[in-house]
């Protein structure tokens, strides 16, 4: 089944637990939304809305997930994938917003899940993918 969840909302994230008891395997999080265009396109507000829109709101999401403190959804020894994208490591001059969301976003889950002492038992976070290919 499908769940919408609006990102933005904090309870709406939340609201997965008691949506889905039994709880989930796997959760692939292939969301948010950045923003196209030459750097002098955008001003402070826009930059900052960028962010928000993806790497803020997928990144709290997925720490939620594996965290498993507020939001119990994820079972022992599931995972939690996170999608970022080619732009991470590709160079154009329209992608500099969309660009350091997904490396952020690698970088996110290269780093939460790099000490043991920082890893939540039982779960898996390592991993981010790629949907298209250079």
């Amino acid at each position: 089944a499908d769940f919408k969840v609006n990102m933005h909302d904090l309870d709406s994230v939340l609201a997965l637990g008691p949506a889905i008891p039994g709880g989930v395997d796997h959760v692939v999080i292939c969301a948010g939304h950045s923003s196209f265009g030459d750097i002098s396109r955008f001003d402070g507000k826009a930059w900052y809305e960028n962010f928000h829109n993806k790497l803020l709101c997928v990144s709290r999401t997925a720490l939620l997930l594996i965290n498993g403190k507020e939001l119990k959804l994820v079972r022992d020894g599931g995972s939690v994938t996170i999608t970022s994208g080619l732009a991470a490591r590709t160079t154009s001059r329209s992608w500099p917003a969309i660009s350091a969301n997904c490396a952020a976003l690698d970088a996110f889950v290269r780093c939460a899940g790099s000490s043991p002492a920082t890893r939540v038992p039982n779960r898996l976070l390592g991993r981010h993918t790629t949907p298209t290919s250079p």
